[in-house]
């Protein structure tokens, strides 16, 4: 009963923040809290799925059932890491980088006076 209630709640935070990530993906807000909300909701939902498909998997062998089951969580997990996670951390999460850098050079160069071409 309890591995029934964490694929309905995990299937609930996937759902729900994978909907606000693609709404705050739109607006260009912050979008990493929700990633990793969406990433728990399928941790979750694959971990126990799996665990309630253990009965029904007799074509394996019973020692090594837990290893086949671990195998397949991780595969999925990795999966999911690569298509929500890895795109929301590596580009700052669809934040625009607040560069002080590049303003101080933008400044600078605006002062730059233009090069002229010279007539002969």
């Amino acid at each position: 009963m309890m591995l029934i209630a964490g694929v309905i709640v995990g299937a609930m935070f996937l759902m729900g923040g994978a909907y606000r990530l693609m709404e705050n993906k739109k607006t260009g807000g912050g979008t990493r809290m929700y990633a990793l909300i969406t990433y728990a909701g399928l941790a979750a939902v694959v971990v126990c799925t799996m665990e309630l498909l253990k009965p029904f998997l007799t074509f394996i062998p019973q020692e090594y059932l837990t290893l086949f089951v671990f195998a397949i969580d991780i595969a999925v997990l990795i999966l999911g890491g690569d298509t929500i996670l890895k795109p929301e951390f590596e580009d700052g999460g669809g934040k625009k980088k607040d560069n002080h850098l590049s303003e101080y050079r933008d400044r600078q160069n605006s002062y730059r006076p233009k090069n002229k071409k010279k007539k002969k």
